[in-house]
């Protein structure tokens, strides 16, 4: 205190104007011109944390130096011209305040005075932390059921699975709050699948295009439990260490929520926030109607897919036909054949038949060649070319093409895990098989009048089996090659 100040001593006539200061619930301040205090209550010392007689004399910003100088200068402004200061809202930072800051509103008029000279200043100060919160709460969930009427209207629009990963990755995120997202695609029980990610660099993706369900992350869990996983940066260090090593720089949290329907679950969402409170309570309920509204959405559009499929399988039979109708030359019957089946039902497509002597040689020694191939990238042909060409299948495996062409059975690999990928010795190998996306295979015997000419192999999706409709297909390819075969050796038996 400078000990030249002085606080001017109450008057008789005052007391019962003390009794209304001291006993008010609203914390009240007088400083003199130069924002020193005069007089503090009860309240306003709760404020501070000092006793009201401890405030006499220091200045304003000696008592709160986190004062907002924004208000320091509404009050300067006050003394200057005399107009009052009303509801003057600001934020001060606390550990113990709800959201980590108590809300406060400040008013403050002069007193003058005979002479018009403004003496003192008197300030009112009151906690609005409660005020604020409930409209920010209300503002927050407006927005929220905006953001959700926006996923619900981009959702609406989506036909296919895919479109609805993407409207998922991009709005649900969006509407969420995340700067990040990755939807996950269970592909067996040991195998999980990125389908899609928004927000992270390709780098942090590309080595997890395909992980195994035995990893410690968020969204195994998710998807083995069947619920929603949330974790703060600091809880996935103890839960989840697998996790916690790849964590951006940016992530305070996360989210991993499987989606559901029909007590399956499609997908699952992986949510990255750079806000801590994202995922807490009040978020929770918002987050599972955003996954709901995508669960529901792929659903509709798995059944669309299937019934699209199902009407290009019948386009792919009638067009079959047609070509087995006009062709009788195996090579380009072959060829045809698989070009239409890589344009309906799988991204590549060979046709294997026995090489030279396969009859005569033991198992052990049969070879079974790529006479017909076709993929939908035209630029990845060489690598599948070269992939069959180099690595021939053994035959002695039971999910070899051999072994599907000597028992007459069809074979279906559900997975090809990253573990499995990872146990071929040879990097070109593993380069060539990533490169070309394999995941599952199916392999079915060409069959005609009980006689097995060849196999026919292409991808699926790990959940689809070997469809009736393509036994069928296979069954009238082996049909035009042992007829284009019959009217060759008819020919060559007619030639002089």
């Amino acid at each position: 205190m400078s000990p030249e100040f002085r606080a001017p001593a109450p008057s008789p006539s005052t007391s019962l104007l003390d009794a209304l200061f001291e006993q008010a619930r609203a914390a009240h301040a007088v400083y003199d011109p130069a924002l020193r205090f005069v007089r503090v209550n009860g309240a306003f010392a709760q404020l501070t944390g000092l006793e009201p007689e401890l405030h006499v004399g220091r200045t304003l910003w000696d008592v709160l130096p986190t004062i907002p100088p924004a208000l320091v200068e509404a009050y300067r402004s006050v003394l200057r011209t005399g107009q009052p200061l009303h509801n003057f809202q600001y934020a001060v930072e606390a550990a113990d305040a709800p959201g980590g800051r108590f809300h406060r509103q400040a008013s403050a008029f002069g007193v003058c005075d005979e002479r018009g000279a403004i003496t003192a200043l008197v300030v009112t100060i009151e906690d609005v932390t409660a005020q604020v919160l409930s409209e920010q709460a209300r503002q927050a969930s407006e927005a929220r059921t905006l953001r959700l009427q926006d996923l619900t209207s981009a959702l609406s629009r989506a036909l296919t699975v895919q479109e609805v990963h993407e409207v998922v990755l991009e709005e649900a995120s969006r509407a969420a709050g995340a700067y990040a997202a990755t939807l996950i695609v269970p592909v067996d029980d040991a195998t999980l699948f990125v389908a899609g990610a928004t927000g992270y660099d390709d780098e942090v993706i590309r080595p997890w295009q395909r992980f195994p369900t035995t990893g410690r992350f968020p969204v195994v869990d998710a998807i083995r439990e069947r619920r929603a996983v949330y974790a703060t940066a600091a809880e996935l260090s103890g839960s989840y260490p697998d996790m916690a090593r790849l964590l951006q720089p940016r992530t305070r949290a996360v989210a991993a929520a499987p989606l559901i329907s029909g007590g399956r679950v499609l997908a699952a969402l992986t949510l990255s926030f750079e806000d801590e409170q994202a995922t807490g309570p009040g978020h929770q309920a918002f987050l599972q109607a955003v996954v709901a509204q995508g669960a529901q959405a792929l659903e509709r559009a798995r059944l669309y897919d299937e019934q699209r499929r199902a009407h290009e399988r019948a386009a792919l039979l009638a067009q079959v036909s047609g070509t087995l109708s006009t062709s009788l030359n195996v090579r380009v019957t072959l060829d045809r054949i698989t070009a239409l089946t890589i344009e309906h039902v799988a991204d590549w497509c060979v046709v294997y038949q026995p090489g030279p002597d396969f009859d005569h040689l033991p198992p052990a020694r049969q070879r079974l060649l790529p006479v017909a191939v076709a993929h939908r990238d035209a630029q990845k042909i060489a690598t599948l070319q070269a992939l069959l060409r180099r690595y021939p299948s053994d035959p002695d495996s039971p999910i070899s093409n051999e072994h599907v062409y000597r028992s007459g059975q069809p074979v279906f690999v559900p997975a090809l895990s990253p573990a499995t990928i990872d146990a071929f010795p040879s990097e070109e190998r593993r380069s060539m098989i990533r490169s070309l996306g394999l995941h599952s295979l199916i392999t079915v015997p060409l069959v005609a009048n009980g006689r097995t000419l060849g196999c026919l192999g292409w991808p699926r999706p790990a959940r689809n089996a070997p469809s009736p409709r393509m036994t069928c297909t296979s069954r009238r390819k082996s049909l035009t090659e042992r007829r284009s075969r019959w009217i060759r050796r008819s020919f060559t038996k007619r030639q002089p």
